[in-house]
């Protein structure tokens, strides 16, 4: 559910952004200059993310330990996994939006 629920709302806020993309491209930048900045932008939020959720999870595990059976309380691998996975959703959900909107005629996009 997590996965689905992060791919939503940075599809959507990237989503958002397609006038600021066209902006951009018209003020000179390439397809790829703006699809990189927009991963970057996306890459610094998953990390912030992931040591939020991380060091989170570990302090719930802590409290939750005598309800999990065959997890440990510091399993890199769940943990890693759960990063891994979520990060792969949130580069999706960034980068198809970005790609779709640098795709377009600036001018249509700005028309609205």
């Amino acid at each position: 559910i997590a996965v689905f629920g992060v791919y939503s709302i940075v599809a959507y806020s990237t989503r958002l952004r397609l006038f600021e993309f066209a902006i951009r491209q018209v003020l000179g930048a390439t397809r790829g200059a703006v699809l990189a900045l927009t991963l970057r932008e996306t890459a610094v939020l998953l990390l912030a993310g992931g040591v939020i959720g991380i060091g989170l999870a570990y302090v719930i595990a802590q409290g939750l330990r005598s309800l999990l059976y065959g997890v440990g309380t510091l399993d890199p691998l769940a943990y890693l996994g759960s990063v891994a996975l979520i990060g792969v959703a949130v580069f999706c959900a960034a980068a198809l939006p970005a790609w779709r909107g640098t795709s377009h005629n600036p001018a249509d996009i700005m028309k609205g």
